[in-house]
């Protein structure tokens, strides 16, 4: 199955590259720009979404939900 053309979550499928090591690998460029390489079988299953970006984004937006004012060790606060 060719997946050129398709998106798995922020990976867009450039082209197949080949069969490496019995395992179909892809080109694929991330919505941050970056272009890696995915076996199939990761784009199908939901195992690889993003070059990592994603996690970091996920990090990112978690800790700013726990951030209330951000002045408890303001001076004043006390």
């Amino acid at each position: 199955m060719n997946f050129s053309g398709h998106k798995f979550g922020r990976l867009s499928v450039i082209r197949f590259i080949d069969i490496i090591k019995g395992r179909s690998t892809y080109e694929c460029k991330c919505d941050c720009g970056e272009i890696l390489e995915v076996r199939a079988k990761d784009l199908l299953i939901g195992d690889k979404k993003s070059c990592g970006c994603l996690k970091k984004d996920t990090a990112i937006a978690n800790s700013k939900k726990w951030i209330t004012h951000g002045l408890s060790k303001h001076p004043l606060y006390k």
